[in-house]
């Protein structure tokens, strides 16, 4: 109990009314700015376009009220903060208006985000607490999004561990499944499974195409130089582990009710996150992907949007 009034002693700069945390009207929260739920433990970032971008696993606080967690994934996803930071920049800097942002600030040994919550917080009650505003933040977000929008795009921004330098695009599709035709994948079960399922019901490409086809995200980054699964090249992993995409983008990935569709995007270290310079280029890339997307699929242009 000592613990629990200890963070509820931080400074709370988002505030939530009563029952389920309803977002503020507009006229409260400015688009780029910053806010914090109870501890600092996430930082929301307020946004006036169809893009919801978290990072989970780039937190480097480790408070000492809360507890280590001692099993499951513990490492941090090196510089995805960053990262994330810089995409949103870029995005601002292409469309003159800002995704929405959501970023934890804890270590993964204090909390892991993308995880059912009895694995992400491991008996700690203040885990728990800054867990759940975490996913409310997302909530929040997305349900804002629906309500200007009817749509949106979010986006998940991990690290993989592996040497090999390639982009993994996660859409809820374990590996083995990418081993099957474009033909078989166009079967509804994998369309129905697939964070890309909202879009697939309207577009008109065809399920595979959006997976890793010429239209597809993975095709649009593949033409810039970066390598990436699945692409056109790169449709299937050869005997590698996929990061298929976790728990962040099963909740907020594949919400029907606010139309939403999703990835898990695992980067590479070297020649990507080492640097700032490497990371900057990536953001530049990504960023004309994600306008691309939009235009294409969404039929929104993100450069070209009315106040």
């Amino acid at each position: 109990m000592i613990r629990y009034i200890v963070a509820l002693l931080f400074a709370v700069t988002l505030v939530f009314t009563q029952g389920k945390g309803e977002l503020l009207p507009d006229s409260c929260l400015i688009p780029g700015q910053s806010y914090f739920s109870t501890g600092g433990y996430s930082e929301y970032v307020h946004g006036n376009l169809p893009i919801v971008l978290t990072a989970p696993h780039g937190g480097y606080d480790k408070p000492e009220e809360i507890n280590d967690r001692t099993r499951s994934a513990l490492n941090q996803d090196i510089r995805t903060m960053e990262l994330t930071r810089e995409l949103s920049k870029r995005i601002y800097e292409v469309t003159g208006k800002y995704p929405y942002v959501i970023i934890n600030k804890l270590h993964r040994i204090k909390l892991d985000p993308n995880r059912e919550k009895e694995v992400a917080i491991q008996g700690d009650s203040l885990a728990g607490l800054a867990y759940d505003e975490f996913h409310e933040l997302i909530e929040i977000a997305e349900k804002d999004v629906y309500a200007n929008w009817g749509t949106g795009f979010y986006i998940d921004i991990h690290a993989h561990p592996y040497k090999d330098r390639r982009i993994e695009l996660g859409y809820l599709l374990e590996a083995e499944l990418l081993f099957f035709s474009d033909e078989e994948l166009n079967d509804d079960l994998f369309v129905e499974k697939s964070s890309l399922k909202n879009l697939a019901k309207i577009s008109e490409y065809s399920f595979a195409e959006l997976l890793r086809g010429e239209v597809s995200i993975g095709a649009l980054l593949e033409n810039k130089g970066w390598p990436v699964l699945p692409s056109p090249k790169k449709p299937k992993p050869k005997d590698q582990f996929f990061f298929s995409g976790g728990y962040n983008t099963v909740v907020h990935g594949t919400k029907s009710e606010y139309n939403f569709n999703g990835m898990q995007i695992e980067t590479y270290w070297d020649g990507l996150r080492d640097t700032d310079e490497n990371i900057r280029k990536f953001c530049v890339d990504y960023t004309d992907v994600i306008i691309e997307f939009m235009k294409r699929h969404y039929k929104i242009d993100l450069t070209n949007l009315s106040e």
